[in-house]
């Protein structure tokens, strides 16, 4: 909405919300019924609103998958090293060239496709699961 140039209001944030949550909590298919009010719920999280909080925990979560790949799949420590480096350099650096040092690029799709696999992986290891019962 801001980028179109149109007012970021309650009362429209309020709708984008209860529709993200009823699409998310299955409303419509009756898995989750969820009522009007909750729209308002996102005043409420200061997360969404306050420095870019939501942002970070994505980031971050983006990185780690990348790093959790790096270190499974690296047959030496120079990945886990390189994470544990990057730990102990606090804030020396950008996190962005710290992240880099680490392994991860997140100028590029790497770390983005890192965390669908991962999500991807975990949901093929639930559809088992469910299956074999």
């Amino acid at each position: 909405m801001a980028e179109k140039g149109e007012p970021l209001v309650g009362e429209k944030l309020t709708d984008l919300y209860r529709s993200l949550i009823k699409e998310y909590y299955g409303d419509a298919a009756g898995v989750c019924k969820i009522d009007d009010l909750y729209g308002v719920e996102w005043a409420y999280i200061p997360h969404f609103y306050y420095n870019f909080y939501v942002y970070q925990y994505a980031t971050s979560i983006t990185a780690s998958a990348q790093i959790a790949a790096n270190i499974r799949t690296d047959k030496t420590s120079n990945s886990r090293d390189a994470y544990l480096k990057m730990l102990s350099s606090g804030s020396s650096k950008y996190p962005i060239d710290l992240l880099r040092g680490a392994g991860v690029d997140m100028t590029t799709s790497g770390p983005f496709n890192a965390a669908i696999k991962e999500m991807n992986d975990t949901m093929d290891e639930m559809e088992k699961l469910l299956a074999s019962k």
